[in-house]
């Protein structure tokens, strides 16, 4: 359990370089080059899945943050959220992370 938060911004080639997100195998032609995850049905089954195996530190959830600029977060969220993305690397938990997409 976290006992203190860092926060870190990474731009989306950094974070797709470091993290490498995985493409949804159920939906080919999502967006963000085939890689997000809707939020429901069988994709939704799927990001809870992958969550169980990664204790939830492979879920990204893309937002619409407060500016009307969309956000990808670690961690699996409810509020505002867009889809989800899963990477091939975790993230420590101990660190907030926020993907600035431009």
């Amino acid at each position: 359990m976290a006992t203190e938060t860092n926060y870190k911004e990474l731009s989306y080639d950094e974070w797709e370089e470091t993290y490498a997100p995985i493409s949804n195998p159920i939906n080919p032609r999502a967006s963000f080059e085939g890689r997000l995850f809707e939020t429901y049905g069988e994709d939704l089954e799927f990001v809870e899945a992958y969550a169980l195996k990664t204790d939830g530190l492979g879920v990204w959830t893309l937002v619409d943050g407060d500016e009307d600029e969309m956000i990808i977060g670690n961690g699996f969220h409810f509020v505002n959220r867009i889809g989800y993305f899963l990477t091939e690397k975790t993230y420590d938990e101990d660190v907030q992370i926020d993907v600035i997409l431009d």
